[in-house]
């Protein structure tokens, strides 16, 4: 679920919806909150209960509350699973089970932080900004080398020796986030609010959903010319005169591959033509997915990377359709995510949406990851839904 600035909460209080049996299994069943199913202990919960739910892709904290060792052997990870014949998604608890106080918390509350979860993946944490404050330069020299090293304890206690090992280690400023562009992270079906369903006036552009890392591109416009940025989905890798030559993907991938897509497609050099031609627009930025060999489970086939857009936000204007996007786009050669439909209806049910997720990739073939909704009337209003059996298969 996506808090009020847009980034994701992996552990949250809900209402349980309703709880029915499984045939065939005593022991268990089946509970949903919202979307997501989810295989719980029989008599665990009933409908109306509070309890807490922890997103797939989380990870709990091995240390903190002695009732989550049943998750030892798992690693403490919350991964989609098929379990007696249905696939559970997620992981839920009761507040005492975590340690908290019923009475204090009510439906929607986020706990991500104060459980302690993270991201499973150690490379998520940093990509989408989730796991804590790293340690800087200084304090990793202080930890680590004037433990092993006698002569370093002594150069650090003159008052000049300090002073040198403070520049030489010193925490490098990182380049800030463009203030104007919204980070990438589409709300998941599951959690919209059911009132959704019975809207059918609203249409919608379906494109698919791709697996791989979010790519931004920003230009500004200043009085001494134009600014730019690329990014991945948290982190400035280029500010105009920074680079982040590691990224995160240093040493899987050989360069970049944010800075590499941009090259490709020659995408700051679209954003500059386009301001150019719109001398109102005060900035713009263009994201898309980066996807192919070494980037996640599913590589498409590919024996390197390429690029995908699906967005294009400029300041004279609200988000651009995805049909206006990519007719503007085409005449730069620039790729665009699938469409699998231009006029769609919402579904009557959140199960309904998740099952047509499920489908062939376009172009790559095989498995599809799953589809991304865009409202024509409101583009501001985006959401996806994902294949379970795609999480299973290359996320579980």
């Amino acid at each position: 679920m996506l808090n009020a600035k847009g980034a994701r909460e992996l552990a949250y209080v809900v209402t349980i919806t309703d709880v029915q049996p499984i045939e065939g299994y005593d022991r268990v069943e089946e509970a949903m909150i919202r979307g997501w199913h989810c295989v719980v202990g029989k008599g665990d919960f009933r409908p109306g209960d509070k309890a807490v739910y922890f997103e797939v892709d989380s990870l709990l904290p091995s240390d903190k509350f002695a009732d989550f060792e049943f998750l030892a052997k798992k690693h403490f990870k919350v991964k989609t699973q098929k379990m007696c014949k249905r696939i559970s998604q997620g992981l839920l608890l009761t507040l005492e089970q975590c340690g908290l106080n019923t009475d204090d918390y009510n439906e929607g509350d986020f706990l991500t932080d104060v459980i302690g979860v993270v991201y499973a993946d150690p490379a998520d944490n940093a990509r989408k900004g989730r796991g804590g404050k790293k340690k800087d330069n200084y304090n990793q020299f202080f930890t680590n080398g004037l433990k092993k090293y006698k002569i370093l304890r002594s150069i650090v206690k003159t008052k000049i020796g300090h002073k040198i090992c403070l520049f030489l280690f010193r925490q490098k400023k990182k380049a800030e986030w463009p203030a104007f562009v919204i980070k990438t992270d589409e709300e998941r079906v599951q959690n919209l609010s059911p009132s959704v369903f019975d809207d059918k006036r609203s249409t919608y552009e379906v494109t698919e959903k791709r697996d791989g890392t979010s790519t931004t591109v920003a230009i500004q416009r200043t009085r001494f010319g134009y600014k730019t940025w690329i990014c991945s989905r948290n982190v400035v890798v280029f500010d105009g005169k920074t680079t982040n030559k590691g990224g995160y993907y240093d040493g899987v991938t050989e360069v970049n591959p944010y800075i590499e897509s941009a090259e490709k497609f020659h995408l700051l050099e679209f954003l500059k033509d386009f301001m150019d031609k719109h001398e109102d627009a005060k900035w713009a930025y263009l994201q898309g997915e980066t996807f192919g060999k070494n980037i996640q489970k599913r590589d498409y086939g590919l024996d390197g990377t390429t690029f995908e857009a699906f967005t294009f936000v400029e300041s004279t204007r609200p988000r651009y359709t995805y049909t206006e996007m990519k007719r503007m786009l085409d005449d730069y050669d620039i790729p665009t995510v699938p469409i699998l439909a231009r006029v769609c209806t919402i579904m009557d049910s959140c199960d309904a949406m998740v099952s047509f997720a499920a489908g062939e990739a376009e172009k790559y073939g095989g498995m599809r990851e799953g589809i991304v909704w865009r409202s024509e009337q409101n583009p501001q209003f985006s959401f996806k839904s994902v294949d379970p059996e795609y999480l299973l298969k290359y996320h579980g």
